[in-house]
């Protein structure tokens, strides 16, 4: 049993300003996902500024939520690329909490900029494309899909000269290439975020290679440059069936101001049939 089944269980909130492993003090709450929250904090000792990222207790005894944290942490240490965040230390706190220490970004998330901007200058989006090709093709050559790249998951860290690097965040539901691993929980809760999720994806397909992560970039791309996601639907089931349909607009004709060639590279990353749909982001 838990520590803290014979104690109160702090809420988000309250964790700010304690410790953990008596390494790392938690300073405020930067964002919350769907398994973690995620924390400013900085090491006791040397006083660097980090990130992070604690477990939600609800998955603390949940083995598949415990392996998919850990995952994360191994896909994304593993890789050690600038367009990749990297972690810096895992382990489990004494009360059973675990954790993972980032290291910390300044800047804003893609997804936060479309919000802000709407479409999205054409050269920023190429060369922030560009910047991830290289991200999910050190990935791809290191045998690990991402499976769930989205706005959200893409920071645009700022450095000490102002320069936008992009970085590939959240690896919780990576794969190891030749690995039978599904896009749901034991309960059929869907992972991946259904407006980025492949065809194959959304029918459930074992068979997942790059091209996978080819088409959930080609959505986020097509998002940036249109303001818009290519497929939409007032409902999950809805927008699923369209995506295993394929049905979305062209780029071109969804937004003019892209220039045709742009959009055809785009259109053919979210090709419905794999055969049809760039290999790999090298091609």
């Amino acid at each position: 049993m838990r520590p803290w089944g014979f104690m109160p269980i702090p809420t988000d909130e309250e964790r700010v300003g304690t410790l953990v492993t008596d390494r790392y003090r938690l300073e405020e709450i930067l964002g919350r996902g769907g398994m973690g929250v995620v924390y400013a904090g900085a090491h006791v000792l040397t006083g660097r500024r980090v990130a992070v990222k604690l477990l939600k207790r609800e998955y603390a005894d949940d083995l598949g939520g415990v392996r998919r944290f850990l995952q994360e942490a191994r896909a994304a240490a593993s890789l050690e690329h600038p367009q990749i965040i990297d972690v810096l230390d895992v382990g489990t706190d004494e009360d059973g909490t675990v954790f993972m220490a980032l290291e910390r970004l300044d800047g804003e998330t893609l997804g936060e900029r479309i919000d802000r901007v709407g479409a999205m200058p054409l050269e920023e989006v190429i060369e922030l494309a560009l910047s991830v090709m290289t991200g999910l093709e050190a990935a791809h050559a290191g045998g690990i899909l991402h499976r769930d790249l989205k706005p959200d998951n893409i920071f645009l860290s700022v450095d000490g000269s102002g320069r936008a690097v992009p970085k590939i965040l959240d690896f919780g539901m990576s794969k190891v290439l030749g690995e039978s691993f599904g896009n749901t929980t034991d309960s059929g809760t869907l992972l991946a975020t259904p407006y980025y999720m492949s065809p194959e994806q959304a029918e459930g397909a074992k068979d997942l290679g790059p091209q996978t992560d080819v088409w959930s970039l080609g959505a986020v791309l097509y998002h940036a440059l249109s303001g818009e996601r290519p497929f939409q639907a007032s409902n999950p089931p809805t927008l699923l069936l369209r995506i295993a349909r394929g049905e979305f607009e062209p780029l071109a004709r969804r937004s003019s101001r892209v220039p045709r060639g742009v959009a055809e590279v785009i259109d053919r990353a979210l090709a419905l049939d794999r055969s049809e749909r760039w290999l790999d982001v090298r091609s």
